[in-house]
């Protein structure tokens, strides 16, 4: 795997009883959080009985114990692998929970994020067992209250072309993916989940879903560092062309994005 995670130092801490062969890694990158973290992990045992594991990166310095103590009073025999340590950004930590996790397939579910009112463990377990594709994409409900939205994917050529971008929490990658494509490209700050989405969506097609995987406030980096944000997916979008011609199509769209997320 390349984009190998940062050289500071990080303790692992396993808890609770061992499960061989987890189909699921669920990832949750947090950070003196502890009822972000909270809410996370009751969303997911609300989500029933599966063939998971969690992986909580905590990224603390220097570490303390809020991630264990909550761990401990909410899954007390619960296979959790625990990360802790200073990490480079939430891209380098998400990466150190990919190398710390077991499962065939990858989740991220960062602090404060939920799993959907009708997410199902089994049935999405039934899914990927049946898919040959690298990835699955679900809708997501962004936002609360009457201004509450749902995100649901387009086409592979919306997200190609950047018309459309899933956020990462209604994704799940087939481990293997990891191991093609290599981990978060973490030069890219805010849009590496972007980049490689891009990277899958080149081989193939997601298997979708209509299940409303997860719900999440948004405001996050990406929301308020928009030039930033659009300025690293251009970069994406650009890597790899080989028409001049579209260099200008593609400077021109950042334009008018950044334009339209100032005046917003």
């Amino acid at each position: 795997m390349s984009s190998t995670p940062t050289k500071r130092s990080a303790t692992v801490i396993k808890t609770g009883y061992a499960q061989s062969a987890a189909l699921i890694s669920i990832i949750t990158v947090t950070f003196n959080d502890p009822e972000g973290l909270r809410s996370t992990i009751k969303s997911l045992m609300e989500s029933g009985p599966g063939n998971f594991e969690l992986v909580i990166v905590e990224g603390a310095d220097p570490v303390d114990a809020t991630a264990e103590s909550v761990l401990l009073e909410i899954l007390p025999d619960f296979p959790i692998t625990v990360v802790q340590g200073r990490d480079g950004g939430p891209y380098d930590a998400m990466n150190r929970g990919i190398i710390a996790s077991s499962g065939d397939w990858i989740w991220f579910m960062n602090s404060g994020d939920l799993f959907g009112p009708e997410v199902s463990m089994v049935q999405i377990e039934n899914l990927l067992r049946n898919s040959n594709s690298s990835w699955l994409v679900g809708r997501a409900r962004v936002g609360q209250g009457s201004t509450a939205r749902l995100k649901g994917f387009s086409s592979t050529a919306d997200l190609l072309s950047g018309k459309y971008t899933p956020c990462h929490q209604s994704i799940i990658v087939r481990r293997d993916a990891f191991l093609i494509h290599g981990l978060f490209d973490t030069r890219f700050r805010i849009s590496a989940d972007y980049d490689l989405m891009c990277k899958l969506g080149q081989i193939g097609d997601p298997l979708l879903t209509s299940v409303v995987l997860t719900h999440y406030l948004g405001g996050g980096i990406s929301d308020t560092r928009v030039i930033r944000r659009e300025f690293e997916s251009a970069t994406i979008r650009l890597r790899g062309v080989r028409k001049i011609s579209l260099v200008p199509k593609e400077c021109l769209r950042f334009l008018v994005r950044v334009v339209r997320a100032v005046k917003s």
